[in-house]
Formats: C-alpha cells, structure tokens, sequence
C-alpha cells in the first residue's frame, strides 16, 4: 500500500510459515527501504515482482505465485501478463484497475495463469475494479471474493469480521495453483509475495511497526 513497506505482511508471513510456505517480501522500489531507481521508470514496480521471482528461483523455488494488496495488488496483475517473470498464479486483493502509471484492467486480458481477486464491498471502486479485472482474465482457473465491510488490503487477512473467509479463499487459491501440477495432497512449495525465508527472523523493524491503511 501506498504509505507502508514490506512489514505490512509480517503478521500473515507468520502464518504462511507456520503452513510451510516460503515468503519473501520486498519493498517496492522507492518505498520502504528500496530507494527510487536511477536509471530505470520508477512507476514500473511489476518489474520488481519479477525480480524478485527471478531472486526467489535462484534459492531453490520451482513454482511462485504473486501477492498483493492494494497498489501491489495491481502490480501482480501486471506481473502475471508477462510470461517472461513465470509466474504460477497471481493474488490480487484491492487492486486498483489502473494507478500508479499501471493498467491493470488493460493488462488482466493477457493473464492465463490462476488468478484470484479479493476486495470489499464498501471499498469505493476496488470491488468493481476485482469484478472487472476476474471477468477479463483469460485463465482457467480463477475466483472472486467480495467481503462485506469497507477494509482495504492487507487487513481484509486480519481482521475478525474478515480473517476466516478471506484466508480460506487465499489458501484455497494456493491450493488450486499447487493442484495444477502436482498431487492434490502435495503442499506448494513457495509463495512470493512481493525477504523471509521460513525459519528465519524478519527484520527488527517490523517488529515495532505500526502501520495506517
């Protein structure tokens, strides 16, 4: 989200953890820790998505799927358009149709890979924004949730009028990815979204934190 860093997914990491999953988190460039890029469009931040699974393969990865919220969650859509970045699946949750110099309403008719959309009902224009951006994906395997309330982001994941039914959907669209290439009853291997390797610590920073959405 506009405002915030990587430490906004330390809570849900945690829980990614516990299940077995692998994440990374990065900043954005010219957010958090990530200064502006010199020589390169600072507004292009799906490049940093592919990046950062490109970072993620070199450790070991076989499948990767992108993750975000709000601004992120136009990048993945953006980043899932590319056949170059490989991604398995894209979750998109707030993602706006266009912002930050990002079309994602243009770009969601070239996704064929998995793609899910999460948003909330009172959220001004990211519900219709999701239904839209759902109903132009050319995948085959692909779903949409409107939560009730008007929570953005990340805390649509947290939230006690939210949590159960939006991480139920989030775990069942990383199940459905993992599905498409190995036994049902096998684990997805990694999740990106877009530095915490399980086991490990995330930086001190997060730990303190406290964020506005």
């Amino acid at each position: 989200m506009i405002g915030s860093d990587s430490c906004e997914w330390y809570d849900m990491a945690k829980v990614f953890a516990r299940r077995g999953y692998r994440v990374l988190a990065i900043d954005f460039r010219g957010f958090g820790l990530s200064p502006p890029p010199v020589h390169h469009d600072q507004t292009a931040l799906w490049a940093d998505i592919g990046g950062a699974a490109a970072e993620v393969r070199l450790l070991g990865a076989k499948r990767v799927v992108a993750i975000g919220s709000s601004m992120g969650g136009t990048a993945v859509v953006v980043a899932g358009a590319r056949p170059a970045y490989h991604l398995s699946g894209i979750i998109s949750i707030s993602g706006a149709g266009d912002f930050y110099g990002m079309d994602a309403l243009a770009a969601s008719r070239q996704v064929t890979i998995p793609a899910f959309f999460m948003a909330a009902h009172d959220d001004g224009s990211f519900p219709a924004n999701a239904r839209a951006m759902e109903r132009r994906a050319q995948s085959k395997h692909k779903a949409l949730l409107i939560l009730p309330g008007g929570t953005h982001g990340t805390p649509l994941l947290t939230e006690p009028d939210t949590a159960r039914r939006a991480q139920a959907f989030l775990f069942a669209a990383l199940h459905t990815i993992a599905a498409r290439r190995v036994r049902l009853t096998a684990r997805l291997s990694d999740l990106l979204r877009l530095r915490i390797p399980a086991r490990t610590t995330h930086p001190p920073r997060c730990q303190t934190a406290r964020w506005r959405h």
